[in-house]
């Protein structure tokens, strides 16, 4: 028996476990069997572990960590794809609309002198072979820490030594209980290569460029959070608005005149898909979906004029005008089309008060008959039913719920005002009445809050005491 030390008050005691781990991993002759420690003349496997460490090629070493870095990873936490192995070489990296995480490979590390990531990651974002890449807008990458570098290494080598020791324990005739400590041995290493591992690709690089700008930036910081490291790349772009998982409809109007994006009057929903996917200067989007979705809600925008846009399915070039132009109505995301329009609202508004005021078409005159051609005689008339009287006035009133107020609106938007707002020379009033009580009363910042936000909306609110 030994004694390994003696604790005094205040003293930290996981520093004598640390103590005897060190001490059971390195020693020769050390011997452990259910926490019971003894010395043994005939070496131990840790200096047979030691020995086939050694013999470990660092073709076996790479393997090893491309299948920890793999465990690592675990999933896509939310990016459409992860390039793992991908990395190596531009012509690997796929340049399509996919938003992509590329984990650069060990041989190209970062470090604050020269970093290889920073060569490699701006590499990549230039070009895809000898072509030039497109979609420079959907790559995020992460690098490993070049001072980790040897000993995750060494990690990697010890897991495959007592990896084979655990399958060689026949030839080595180890007795049951070696048997035991080599398998949890193995277990242990390979923890702790992975913990090693999530350490390591630490470094976040993300692409940026500001307007105006020739040439693009990468934003450089080290990786925080739990979860898996897809996640944790995900959700720290995220917080730091690198990418952005919801697009509001003003938003997308902010850039279609920031950039401009807009192509004259106009742009195609396909090509803001390829705009939003090619350049660092706009946000980076998580899916292309999110353009319908913003589309979608921006038409179902009261405001729409001053803070959004029109869609519409086409422009006739002959008769110079929009065909199926929509505004101020709910249409669903997945009736979006990459070829519709999306149209600047002066022009869409232009194109309403315009087929508003169009006289109504004259009927085409008799044709004019020859001198001393009879003249026709009108067939009787076959007896029909007396004319249906038409409504030329409606009216409706409804009840909303608050806590619905938003979507009960936009279908009686969608289904009851659209259907009247598309007749010919119709004119079309809608109010919206606000009527309620508290009996503990209102509090004063609501009452100016409310009061604010009014103003700005042109809503017209008063409060009353009884």
């Amino acid at each position: 028996r030994f004694s390994l030390g003696s604790a005094l008050p205040r003293e930290n005691l996981s520093s004598f476990q640390d103590a005897l781990s060190q001490l059971r991993n390195e020693s020769t002759y050390l011997y452990e069997d259910n926490g019971r420690y003894r010395y043994q003349t005939k070496p131990n496997l840790n200096q047979v572990a030691k020995d086939r460490a050694k013999q470990i090629t660092a073709e076996q070493v790479s393997t090893a960590l491309e299948e920890s870095l793999r465990k690592a990873f675990g999933d896509k936490g939310g990016f459409s794809r992860v390039c793992l192995g991908e990395g190596a070489s531009p012509e690997s990296v796929a340049d399509n609309l996919e938003l992509k995480l590329v984990v650069l490979p060990l041989g190209w590390p970062h470090r604050k002198e020269e970093s290889p990531a920073e060569q490699q990651a701006l590499e990549i974002l230039s070009s895809r072979g000898k072509s030039e890449r497109q979609y420079r807008n959907t790559l995020i990458f992460l690098a490993a820490d070049a001072r980790d570098e040897e000993e995750l290494s060494r990690r990697a080598r010890d897991y495959l030594a007592w990896s084979s020791i655990v399958d060689d324990y026949e030839r080595l005739d180890l007795t049951e209980s070696q048997r035991k400590q080599a398998i949890a041995e193995r277990e242990n290493q390979e923890k702790g290569l992975l913990e090693r591992t999530e350490e390591t690709w630490r470094w976040l690089l993300v692409p940026g460029q500001p307007l105006g700008s020739a040439s693009p930036t990468l934003a450089l910081e080290q990786l925080r959070g739990n979860g898996t490291l897809a996640k944790r790349a995900f959700e720290q772009a995220k917080k730091n608005e690198q990418l952005v998982t919801a697009l509001g409809a003003s938003a997308l109007r902010n850039e279609l005149d920031r950039v401009p994006l807009w192509r004259g009057d106009q742009v195609s929903i396909g090509q803001l898909k390829e705009d939003f996917g090619r350049y660092l200067y706009l946000p980076r989007l998580q899916s292309t979906e999110l353009i319908e979705e913003s589309v979608s809600a921006g038409l179902a925008m009261t405001s729409w004029s001053k803070d959004s846009f029109a869609l519409t399915d086409s422009y006739d070039e002959a008769a110079q005008r929009y065909r199926g132009l929509r505004v101020f109505q709910r249409v669903p995301a997945a009736q979006i089309a990459e070829s519709m329009l999306l149209v600047r609202p002066q022009r869409a508004l232009e194109q309403l008060a315009a087929e508003e005021q169009a006289p109504a078409a004259q009927p085409a005159s008799p044709p004019e008959l020859p001198v001393g051609s009879p003249a026709p005689v009108d067939p009787q008339p076959e007896a029909s039913s007396p004319a249906v009287r038409r409504p030329k006035r409606f009216r409706g009133s409804v009840t909303l719920r608050p806590d619905r107020l938003g979507r009960d609106a936009g279908e009686i938007g969608e289904h009851v005002v659209s259907q009247l707002t598309s007749l010919s020379g119709s004119q079309v009033t809608v109010r919206l009445e606000i009527e309620g009580s508290c009996p503990d009363g209102v509090p004063e910042e609501v009452v100016r809050t409310a009061k604010e936000n009014s103003a700005h909306l042109h809503l017209q609110i008063t409060f009353e005491d009884e």
